[in-house]
């Protein structure tokens, strides 16, 4: 209910101020959304596939075993398995039931709705059904097994010592406590011990540099995240792309057919090309610009100011 509360905003927005009648090239679009977003989130049945890997079928098991409890022992534990039997129905069905539906339309109307593969995405919640079922197991187990309350406090000791090291290399791959959810109930604390929480990385640096020793005006080609860390426009990225998807495909188009044409050139033709879109300066981890001059190097990162 949470997550459809959060959404009417969005959906709002969308059908009042969305333009959804084709007035460009459709096939260029489909394209252009081709290049951006991966098939698994147009697709129910290639992101119903990745639920199959081995560590989404662990988190599987403890829904599956509370489903055979709740409905051998009734009462309050069959409410509880029918409640999360729904919730799996609202979280998984009906996005996929939405991208069907939204070619339907599109088809027979000759519209261009773009929102199934937001909706898709909701399927992540899905992950939140075993931890309750984890929850509920727990507390079944308790209830069968007084014993367990007086071990209940070391067990919940020995899973917060795990919690703590689940950052580390060694846990990082085990299901259940390598997830972000886990990860997240406490701060990276071999990161605060070594001191390498607060240590700016080399693009906080960079961004510092930019902000201190280029012209506001300035465009950029690089990181995205130039916009908010160093206060500068940057051109061709991915992430501003994914905002024209839904409320300017024409302008995603035209993004496309930038990066199409910038693939295929040669390195010095790509500046060339950077700065008739009005590029005054590149950011990049490689040596594809190698020959001209950095204007400013930290680490990997290289800065170079269009001659």
């Amino acid at each position: 209910m949470a997550s459809i509360l959060g959404m009417l905003p969005f959906l709002f927005t969308y059908f009042l101020k969305t333009e959804v009648e084709i007035s460009y090239d459709r096939l260029l679009y489909n394209e252009a959304f081709a290049a951006r977003i991966p098939d698994f989130f147009s697709s129910p049945y290639l992101f119903m596939k990745k639920w199959l890997s081995p560590k989404f079928l662990f988190f599987a098991l403890p829904f599956v075993f509370y489903l055979f409890v709740g409905f051998w022992k009734r009462g309050i534990h069959q409410k509880r398995a029918l409640t999360l039997m729904v919730l799996l129905f609202f979280i998984v069905l009906l996005p996929n039931v939405s991208a069907y539906l939204e070619s339907l339309i599109n088809k027979t109307f000759g519209l261009n709705f773009r929102m199934a593969f937001q909706l898709i995405r909701i399927q992540k919640l899905a992950i939140l059904i075993p931890y309750f079922s984890i929850g509920f197991l727990i507390l079944t187990l308790l209830e069968m097994k007084p014993i367990l309350k007086r071990m209940f406090p070391f067990l919940l000791g020995t899973y917060i010592l795990v919690a703590l090291a689940s950052s580390s290399y060694v846990i990082s791959n085990v299901p259940f406590f390598s997830d972000d959810i886990t990860k997240g109930i406490f701060p990276n604390f071999k990161g605060i011990f070594l001191g390498t929480t607060f240590q700016k990385t080399d693009f906080d640096l960079m961004s510092d540099y930019i902000q201190k020793n280029t012209p506001p005006e300035s465009i950029f080609f690089g990181n995205y995240m130039l916009r908010s860390a160093a206060k500068r426009s940057v051109v061709l990225d991915n992430k501003g792309a994914s905002i024209l998807i839904e409320g300017n495909p024409k302008g995603l188009i035209t993004w496309f057919q930038h990066k199409k044409v910038l693939k295929q050139l040669p390195a010095m033709e790509k500046v060339k090309y950077l700065k008739e879109m009005g590029v005054s300066y590149i950011l990049t981890k490689g040596n594809g610009f190698a020959f001209l001059n950095p204007t400013k190097e930290i680490g990997t990162l290289k800065l170079y100011a269009l001659p």
